[in-house]
This record gives structure tokens, sequence and C-alpha cells, in this order.
């Protein structure tokens, strides 16, 4: 036990020591001996050497632990900086000193009064620029809705626009029909009183020969006229017109298996 707590200074004194005594006697260790005390020595020096630095280490710790803590808890007790249970440091150091750096040169820059305000100022900002905002939103809304009346109104006059115009149509449509319609009613009527005038301003002499005269009746046969059957029955042309007359013909032609009456003179 004495030999482990010896200091190196009285070790190495002793190891001299006992070395002049051994030269003064005249006898010297073997070898083997010197080997040992050797081994021994080293031994020594080591359980010394590992022994008192993880003392000192220990002391060490022990002194600048609390050190430690107590300037991690002043300056950021300081500075207002609480971190949240289960969050680490390091997640916020960048963030923190940013800001804490920032709030120094504010601070040095502006007088208190005037940082107070600031900070008032920069919330009374944000709110009116918030109510600006959702003005502005209000207004681009109420925008829009105003476009799509005025859009659908625009729709509507124009849908109402077009059916007043085919609407518009449609009745001229119709009543040129009700025109062309009674047109051709008045001169088919013009046409039968003027047949029925032409009919009644004819001589009766013109409309039936005399008593005395004989009436054939004739069947007209195909590719007949009456220029052929005025050769036959009257030798000449003379007799189409005594045939229009007699069978009041308005025309000079006349159809397969029609019947006509043939005046003869005496």
């Amino acid at each position: 036990m004495n030999k482990q707590t010896t200091p190196p200074d009285h070790a190495e004194k002793s190891r001299l020591q006992r070395r002049a005594e051994r030269k003064e006697a005249g006898t010297y260790p073997s070898r083997s001996e010197i080997h040992k005390n050797k081994r021994q020595e080293k031994e020594d020096g080591k359980k010394i050497k590992l022994k008192y630095p993880l003392i000192s280490l220990l002391a060490l710790c022990f002194i600048l632990l609390p050190i430690f803590l107590l300037s991690f808890t002043y300056y950021y007790g300081k500075n207002g900086t609480t971190l949240d249970d289960g969050q680490k440091l390091k997640d916020y150091e960048s963030i923190i000193i940013d800001n804490n750096r920032e709030d120094e040169i504010q601070q040095e820059d502006l007088p208190p009064e005037e940082s107070s305000s600031n900070s008032e100022q920069d919330t009374k900002g944000d709110s009116a620029g918030t109510s600006s905002e959702e003005k502005d939103d209000e207004n681009r809304i109420a925008m829009e809705q105003q476009k799509q009346k005025e859009e659908t109104r625009r729709q509507e006059a124009e849908e109402k626009k077009l059916k007043q115009q085919q609407e518009e149509k449609e009745a001229q449509q119709k009543l040129a029909q009700e025109q062309k319609e009674a047109q051709q009613k008045r001169e088919e009527q013009q046409r039968e009183a003027e047949k029925k005038a032409a009919e009644e301003q004819k001589p009766e002499s013109k409309q039936k020969p005399d008593s005395a005269a004989k009436v054939v009746k004739h069947i007209v046969k195909p590719e007949e006229n009456l220029f052929r059957i005025s050769l036959k029955y009257y030798k000449s042309r003379e007799g189409e017109a005594i045939i229009k007359e007699y069978n009041h013909l308005q025309e000079n032609e006349v159809y397969t298996g029609q019947v006509l009456e043939i005046p003869l003179r005496q």
C-alpha cells in the first residue's frame, strides 16, 4: 500500500539508494532480478499514472458541470428563450441566435418608446393589411357577380331579340302567303266573271244554229284535232270557229274521247 501511494520522486530515490548500497557491498543483482525489478517499477508507475488521471478527470468534470449548467441557464434565461419538452437545443440554435442579434440591433438603434410604438404599429399594420385584403377580396367577388349578372342580362336580351325577329319573319311570310292566295282568288274570280260576261254578250244566233241545222255528235279519236275535224265536216278551216263556239271551247285543242256537237248546214 505504501509503495502504491509513494510519489515518483521518492521511488526514484529509493531505487538509487538501493543501487548505491549494493555497489558499496560489492554485490550486484542477477539479470533476472534486474528485469523483475524493472517490470515491478513499470507496473507501479502505470498504477500511479492510471489512478491519478482518472481522479483528476472526475474532479474536473464535477467542477465544470455546475459552471456549465449555470452559464447555460443564465444565458438562455436572460434572452427569454424556452424549449418545449422533448426538443433539442440544436434544432433552434441558429434561429435563436439570429433573433437575438436582430433584437439587440433594433434595441440599440431605437429608444424603448420607439421600439414599443413600432411593435404596435406593426401589429396595427398587419391587421390593416388583413382587413384591406379582405375588402379587396369582397370587391373582387362583387365585381365578378356584377359581371355575371350583366352577361346573363345581355344573353337574355339577345335571345329575346332573336325570338322577336323570328316571329316577325314568320308573320311576314304568313302575310305574304295570305296576300298571294287572296290575289290568286281574285284573279280566278275575275276570269270567271269575264267568261260569264262574254257568254252573255254573244248573240243568240251565234250560240245556236238555225233550228233547221243538223247536229252530229263526234267522238274525238286519237291524233285528231279541230283542223282535221273541220276538214272532215266542212271541207275547210272555217268549221274550227263554228265547232269552238258551239261547244264553248276556250282553246283549239281537244282530247281523245271528247264528245263534240257538229252543226251541219242544210
